[in-house]
């Protein structure tokens, strides 16, 4: 409470003084209305009314943020556990009354009803809850795909950034806290987690360059992988596949080439020659060193 009590009074005398630099200037440009200089102080006073409704709105956003008495939820980790995924969410809650149960709230997009899961505390106002979920994650992927019509050359491209999606839908969970100390029950607002965030902290994210030579009848594929944070699964292997209906025809798999000596950025590439084979669908498939699989449509005749 003293601490919003200070922050308020800073506030008030930022004010004061911006006012009082605002007077100054309206001061000056009437001692100057008759001189060559006024067009340069109103713009120059412009300016300064700007910066001074910025200064204010941060000093306003600081004392909101102080006023919360729990931070936004946020992930702590996730780990696979056989076919769910195991997700730690982690808050503080500020001046927390020892021995105070806290609970967790939450619920999927689209679902009425709350869960409830009580947190657990791992000390300094830190609690942590973990949630079993089956919650969908996979790699982010950007895929170009370049298509050469003829022996001159000729091509065009079409290009798509496309994200882990469930049904085309953005996966979200809404949640509020509580906090109970005897008699009394805290209540946080509700807000929302964007889960999405999950299918970039479990894999790294992919790349692929395909290029479609009708004219030669041939596949060249070009996959990139970077891995941005140590925990993100890397790529295991990747395989370029052509099926007719329900049956697979070939398999060619990736080689891997030098990347980063870190292992930050790998590359992988292959070819297929399709020449006399009659097929309908070609995917990318990759691996992944915890045993996952996804696939990605390539094929787009445009």
């Amino acid at each position: 409470m003293e601490r919003l009590i200070r922050i308020g009074l800073v506030l008030l005398v930022l004010i004061l003084a911006l006012n009082i630099a605002l007077l100054s200037r309206v001061n000056k440009i009437e001692d100057m209305i008759n001189g060559r200089s006024v067009h340069d102080e109103l713009r120059s006073l412009k300016s300064l009314t700007l910066q001074n409704t910025d200064r204010i709105n941060q000093a306003m956003n600081t004392m909101e943020t102080e006023q919360r008495w729990v931070t936004p939820v946020e992930f702590a980790g996730i780990k696979h556990e056989g076919s769910s995924i195991v997700t730690k969410l982690s808050w503080v809650i500020k001046d927390y009354p020892g021995g105070a149960p806290v609970t967790f709230h939450y619920r999927k997009a689209g679902v009425t009803e709350f869960t409830s899961r009580q947190a657990a505390s791992v000390g300094n106002g830190r609690f942590e809850v973990q949630l079993t979920d089956n919650i969908r994650t996979e790699p982010l992927w950007k895929l170009q795909t370049t298509y050469i019509e003829g022996n001159n050359g000729d091509s065009k491209s079409r290009s798509a950034i496309e994200e882990a999606k469930v049904n085309g839908q953005q996966q979200y969970i809404e949640y509020y806290i509580t906090v109970k100390d005897g008699t009394h029950l805290k209540s946080s607002e509700i807000a929302s987690l964007d889960m999405e965030k999950l299918s970039w902290l479990m894999y790294a994210p992919l790349s692929a360059e395909v290029q479609v030579d009708r004219a030669r009848d041939r596949y060249s594929v070009f996959l990139t992988q970077s891995n941005i944070e140590p925990k993100q699964a890397k790529l295991a292997q990747a395989f370029l596949e052509a099926y007719q209906g329900d049956k697979r025809l070939s398999q060619n798999k990736l080689t891997q080439d030098e990347g980063k000596p870190d292992g930050s950025v790998r590359h992988f590439n292959a070819e297929w020659n399709y020449h006399g084979i009659s097929f309908d669908r070609v995917f990318l498939t990759v691996e992944y060193e915890n045993g996952k699989q996804f696939k990605k449509d390539i094929i787009d005749r445009p």
